[in-house]
């Protein structure tokens, strides 16, 4: 893969950390999240995540959403009984999910 096949399109939107996607690329993984937890109460306060800004930022920030979606996907490979699931989550817990 050469270099200019890695770069974000002009469209991406890019942060300081390197991190770049498309507006599309947003959209489509709120989509995603919001289709296969909707119904999940630990996420309740989470779920839906509103496209049309930032909030998935926040929203995965504790890890409690991204431990639920990756055990939808992969149920033998995250144990739901190991993550803390606490709405005022300190930043030990949220390093330990």
């Amino acid at each position: 893969m050469s270099v200019a096949s890695r770069r974000p399109p002009s469209s991406a939107v890019k942060h300081a950390d390197g991190h770049a996607y498309t507006e599309e690329e947003k959209v489509g993984f709120v989509d995603y999240i919001n289709s296969r937890l909707a119904n999940d109460p630990d996420v309740a306060d989470i779920v839906p995540i509103e496209k049309s800004n930032l909030d998935i930022i926040p929203a995965v920030q504790q890890s409690v959403l991204l431990n639920k979606l990756l055990h939808k996907l992969f149920p033998d490979k995250v144990d739901l009984n190991k993550v803390i699931v606490n709405a005022k989550m300190n930043m030990f817990e949220s390093i330990q999910n």
